[in-house]
C-alpha cells in the first residue's frame, strides 16, 4: 500500500483522518502521496478549511448567534478577493 496509493484512496484516507486516527502505515502512505500530488494537497487544505468553518458556525449557533447574519460589505469584499486569489493560485 505504501507506494501504490491512488488519489481515490488518498482522498478516502484524508476524509477518514478527519474522524479517527490513521494507522502508521496509512499515515506514511498518505504523507508520501501528498508529497507528490498537488491535487490531493489542495483537497486536504479544502477539508481543513471546511472543518474550521463548521466549527465557527457551530460555536456561533451554540452562542445563540443567527447563522444568516450578513457580512459587512468590506469584509465580504475582502473574503471574495481572498477566495479569488486562492483559486487562481491553485489552478
Amino acid at each position: 500500500m505504501l507506494f501504490t496509493l491512488s488519489c481515490r484512496l488518498a482522498s478516502q484516507l484524508l476524509s477518514k483522518a478527519q474522524d479517527t486516527q490513521l494507522t502508521l502505515t496509512e499515515r506514511a502512505a498518505l504523507r508520501l502521496h501528498l508529497l507528490i500530488c498537488r491535487s490531493c494537497r489542495r483537497f486536504n487544505r479544502q477539508l481543513i478549511l471546511l472543518r474550521q468553518i463548521l466549527r465557527v458556525l457551530v460555536a456561533r449557533a451554540r452562542a445563540g448567534h443567527a447563522l444568516e447574519t450578513p457580512l459587512p460589505a468590506g469584509q465580504r469584499r475582502q473574503l471574495l478577493q481572498r477566495i479569488g486569489r486562492a483559486m487562481r493560485k491553485n489552478i
